[in-house]
């Protein structure tokens, strides 16, 4: 499963909006949001570590663990 399809499940499980994220992640709303809706196709891996943490992904699943 790829990291967009993890956050998009959880973003919709948990039904919090991007600014929300943003706020507890200290993500920019526009970076989650471009990244989510495929207007831009990368993130910092900082970035990605922070929306991980923030919505309790398990990074491992991306590498098949």
């Amino acid at each position: 499963m790829k990291f967009r399809e993890l956050l998009i499940d959880k973003i919709e499980q948990l039904k919090i909006k991007p600014t929300e994220l943003s706020e507890i992640s200290g993500v920019p709303k526009t970076c989650i949001y471009n990244f989510r809706y495929r207007i831009s196709v990368t993130l910092k891996f900082d970035y990605v570590v922070r929306l991980a943490n923030a919505l309790d992904i398990d990074l491992n699943k991306l590498k098949g663990v």
